[in-house]
């Protein structure tokens, strides 16, 4: 049974739940926001959604990218802060990176 026969059977809910019935590619972009609001690659996420151009992610999903470049600033500036500390040997930020596994998962 394909994937949107699965889905459509377990969206079908009771009328009185909170929980509003959500269409596959809800939950597909769901997913891609997600990864992307937790800072993934964005070649990462081209690929975890299966697009042969990378440059559909961004074209499809660049309005979540706001706010990026003030972070990426921030992040060089704590390194320029961390270098220039007279008596101290320069240290990165720490960058908390996940383990991923061969299917990038």
């Amino acid at each position: 049974m394909p994937i949107t026969e699965q889905w459509s059977l377990l969206a079908v809910q009771d009328p009185l739940s909170p929980m509003p019935q959500a269409r596959t590619y809800d939950i597909r972009h769901t997913h891609a926001s997600l990864l992307i609001d937790d800072g993934a690659n964005v070649l990462a996420v081209a690929q975890r959604m299966g697009h042969t151009d990378p440059g559909v992610t961004p074209r499809v999903y660049g309005h979540l990218f706001e706010g990026v470049q003030e972070e990426l600033t921030e992040r060089l500036d704590l390194r320029r802060r961390a270098a220039t500390r007279v008596g101290s040997p320069p240290q990165a930020p720490v960058v908390e990176l996940h383990r991923r596994d061969a299917h990038g998962r």
